[in-house]
């Protein structure tokens, strides 16, 4: 009677997982469809292009940046997926690989198992994860790298002697690129391993050093290849740089990134913060810690160690953090909710166990509905874009300049090759939009059509409506009236009023 209950029983933690990702593919996809590009984007696809030699994009561009250089080199290998839009579409490869990773680390051990999917249906409803997949850029690599690295770490912790092939090479893999993908991430994901390597140490446990070390001190020594290359960047890069210091913007960055992550699934947390109740209760009696507990305690000292350090080099050295590079302690949080959690649910029979992770998976595909239509609505140069779009194509002679003028600062900032990902930008917008530019340098006004001119990347709106009038006379323009429109970060002045609906 066991073995046919066994046998017809439904695979619902199997399904549930599955409903996940299929959920976070979907939402990736559409989010990268639907929201616009912004300069950060631009920067990473111009320096990644194939028209370059990898060996000249590597010395020249990468190798100049202040983060390791191989989110670069896989934005390259992917450049054939094309523009912006297109190219985000290489992070639905990303989770599907973070997800073997994590499946081969979890797959002996059923604990290990309830709470890697806890972690997913966390991160299945948290702001960062479809926010960071919908740009461009390192961070969506980042806080899968943070969640597989955890649970690696705790693997080794509790399983110390299993010398399963996968699961061995996901974990080096982890550590290999978290090591080397974002400055940020480096620190963070290095200070996770001092926890586990120092127990280790004070225990005299050999298993467990020999599971830790080597993948760490790889991984470190190729970090330190390359920082020997960037170090002398790092400094001029960040001489007039944009993060803000002090201790109130440092607060405010390190309440969003964790308390967002939180409240990701309040059912979650609920559950995570009993299943920690029954962590110390069994602790207190037994006067001993169970591996699984210790793994979790150590994996949070450790996420406590790295944004300490990270909040001390913000406060003492230069300016480093913002949300968006806290993604890995997003990833390390959401595993540690999940290690409560299962402490929790191994408690419960498992239909009871399966129902809250299906009604948790509700409340996070909520969660994530919500958050797509949030990151959709980021700001991007497709606002002014789509704007100019229109006007020039209900009249054709619309004539529509750009002017490095009022992008100086961002142009002199180093990198170098921020002086050519601006007007590449500009290009690429004018491309995927379908209108015109008017030739660098001219002059020639149009008589029946509107002269529009256009920036972008204005935040803090520098520029009034009298200045630009004022600057684009002394540059020959035979202008009497200007119409300034402003659209998230960018604006349009043009000599005559814009037709109405133009957002």
């Amino acid at each position: 009677m066991n073995a046919r209950a066994a046998a017809g029983r439904i695979p619902w933690n199997a399904l549930i997982t599955a409903s996940a990702f299929a959920l976070l593919l979907f939402a990736i996809a559409w989010v990268t469809r639907h929201r616009g590009p912004w300069y950060d984007e631009f920067y990473t696809q111009a320096v990644t292009l194939p028209t370059r030699s990898w060996s000249d994009a590597l010395r020249t561009s990468w190798l100049r940046d202040n983060h390791p250089p191989f989110y670069y080199a896989l934005m390259r290998a992917s450049a054939w997926l094309g523009p912006v839009p297109r190219h985000r579409l290489v992070h639905l490869a990303i989770l599907a690989a973070a997800g073997l990773a994590g499946w081969a680390l979890v797959r002996r051990d059923p604990q290990l198992r309830a709470s890697a999917l806890a972690a997913l249906l966390v991160l299945l409803g948290a702001r960062a994860t479809i926010h960071t997949a919908s740009e461009l850029r390192s961070y969506f690599l980042s806080l899968c790298l943070g969640a597989v690295l955890a649970l690696s770490l705790v693997r080794s912790w509790t399983a110390p002697k299993d010398r399963d092939r996968a699961a061995l090479v996901s974990g080096f893999t982890a550590t290999f690129l978290a090591f080397n993908t974002h400055i940020v991430t480096t620190l963070l994901c290095g200070a996770l391993y001092m926890p586990f390597v120092a127990a280790a140490l004070a225990l005299r446990d050999g298993p467990r050093l020999r599971a830790l070390l080597p993948a760490p001190l790889v991984a470190g020594a190729v970090f330190l290849g390359v920082t020997a290359t960037q170090a002398r960047y790092w400094g001029a890069n960040t001489a007039h740089f944009w993060i803000e210091g002090g201790l109130g913007p440092l607060l405010d960055t390190l309440r969003y990134a964790l308390q967002r992550t939180l409240e990701a699934n309040l059912l979650l947390l609920a559950a995570a913060t009993g299943g920690g109740l029954l962590l110390v209760r069994e602790t207190w009696r037994t006067r001993r810690l169970a591996p699984h507990a210790a793994g979790s305690l150590l994996l949070g000292g450790g996420l406590a160690l790295g944004l300490l350090v990270l909040s001390a080099l913000h406060l003492g050295l230069r300016p480093i953090l913002i949300e968006k590079y806290l993604a890995p302690a997003v990833g390390v949080l959401a595993v540690l909710l999940g290690l409560c959690a299962a402490r929790l649910v191994r408690a419960w029979p498992a239909h009871l166990a399966s129902l809250l992770f299906l009604a948790a998976l509700v409340v996070g595909g909520l969660e994530l509905r919500h958050n797509a239509l949030w990151a959709a609505e980021r700001e991007t140069w497709y606002g002014t874009g789509r704007i100019i779009a229109r006007v020039q194509a209900a009249c054709p002679g619309t004539r529509v300049f750009i002017d490095p003028y009022w992008n100086a600062d961002l142009i002199a900032m180093p990198p170098a090759d921020n002086a050519r990902v601006v007007p590449f930008a500009y290009r690429e917008v004018a491309r995927h939009l379908g209108f015109r530019l008017a030739p660098q340098g001219s002059r020639t006004l149009s008589r029946d059509c509107p002269n529009l001119f256009w920036a972008e990347h204005d935040p803090d709106s520098r520029f009034t409506a009298s200045e630009i009038w004022a600057h684009l006379r002394g540059q020959g323009f035979a202008l009497d009236t200007l119409t300034l429109t402003r659209v998230g970060y960018g604006w349009i002045a043009s000599d005559r009023p814009l037709p109405r609906r133009t957002n």
